[in-house]
């Protein structure tokens, strides 16, 4: 005080390192080659803000964005590791085993045919298209291009389709199948004749 007397009085505190959880989320898991993946940082802490990302993709490439793309150029499998760095430069870091799974590029489709039925189709009567291709590997999604030849068009992604012809008369029906990397599509076609619902009488009416 002003008089030169003093006191003491000693009190302790305590200082912790910040908490920090990394973690991130992905935007796929299985993918093909040439394929990008999004990583979303969504790390936690009670200190200060991040101010670092280093990303490292499992195939040699690394970032530091917060919320990198990364395409993958070659099949494999990829442990992906998140490190952050606050602005104390405390770390933490986030590791994925086995993270993104990259498979064989796009396999194109080789053919496509179709079989309906009934065998007879009869007009005002429904019919049921179902289409197939080949390999049984084709990428998906497959979309499916069907004209009637009665200038009727549908574009479906499911082999199975129905339709009813209102006019007799012979249609050549085609289908054209289309995947990622058969842009050209494979067709198959076939003609088939409509015919009129016949009434049949029993013997002894015709008699009359």
């Amino acid at each position: 005080d002003t008089l030169g007397y003093s006191a003491w009085h000693t009190n302790t505190v305590t200082v912790n390192a910040p908490t920090i959880n990394a973690n991130f989320n992905q935007s796929a898991t299985s993918i093909v080659v040439n394929s990008t993946v999004l990583f979303t940082d969504t790390s936690t802490t009670n200190g200060p803000s991040f101010v670092g990302w280093l990303w490292t993709f499992g195939d040699g490439a690394i970032s530091s964005e917060q919320d990198p793309m990364h395409t993958y150029t070659t099949v494999g499998v990829y442990n992906v590791t998140l490190l952050i760095t606050d602005s104390l430069s405390y770390t933490a870091t986030h590791f994925v085993p086995n993270a993104v799974n990259v498979a064989s590029g796009c396999t194109p489709l080789a053919s496509a045919d179709f079989t309906y039925a009934p065998l007879k189709p009869l007009i005002h009567s429904t019919m049921t298209f179902t289409a197939t291709s080949a390999p049984v590997s084709a990428t998906q999604p497959i979309t499916y291009a069907w004209n009637f030849g009665d200038g009727s068009q549908l574009t479906v992604s499911t082999p199975i389709i129905q339709h009813m012809y209102l006019v007799t008369g012979t249609r050549t029906v085609s289908v054209t199948a289309y995947n990622l990397c058969t842009p050209s599509g494979v067709s198959a076609q076939n003609a088939l004749t409509i015919e009129p619902n016949r009434i049949f009488l029993p013997l002894a009416m015709k008699n009359h």
